[in-house]
């Protein structure tokens, strides 16, 4: 692991299966939502036709296909805004475990990687912390190993 400055990622998908799953629930969760709302707005106009003096049955005519298109419209619209919403926010999230995961993987390969470090707008930043000072004896200790060999190659 290098110290280098982070490059941006540009494949947002970093996890795809926990960013899908994610991004799935709040997309099904939408869905509900504008579904209520369809039946609650039916029911609203439903009311107001039902009082209309003349004409009422033209309105009951038009009024369903009129409401599934504008639902379907909405739906549609709503639906791709909360999924690239979703996969972006995830994102945030998906990133910095993804750096855990290569992080500890160098710790378990008994590499000494350097600081764990994760983009200042990234979420779990106290993880990263943690993670740093969980392993920085490993960190000292590589250090310390480099500084005697180092002398020892000096002194020879």
């Amino acid at each position: 692991m290098s110290s280098q400055p982070y490059k941006r990622r540009t494949r947002k998908l970093i996890n795809g299966k926990l960013q899908l799953k994610l991004t799935l629930w709040v997309v099904g969760v939408a869905t509900l939502s504008m579904l209520f709302q369809f039946v609650i707005l039916f029911t609203t106009i439903t009311k107001v036709g039902v009082e209309l003096p003349n004409d009422y049955q033209i309105f009951f005519d038009r009024l369903p296909e009129q409401l599934f298109r504008s639902f379907l419209a909405s739906l549609s619209i709503s639906l791709a805004v909360t999924f690239v919403a979703g996969v972006l926010l995830t994102h945030r999230i998906a990133g910095p475990l993804y750096r855990f995961t290569q992080f500890l993987n160098a710790v378990k390969r008994g590499e000494h990687p350097d600081v764990c470090r994760i983009r200042a707008n990234d979420e779990l930043h106290d993880f990263c912390e943690l993670l740093n000072e969980t392993t920085a004896p490993l960190r000292e200790q590589a250090a310390d190993d480099s500084d005697e060999g180092e002398s020892v190659t000096r002194a020879a």
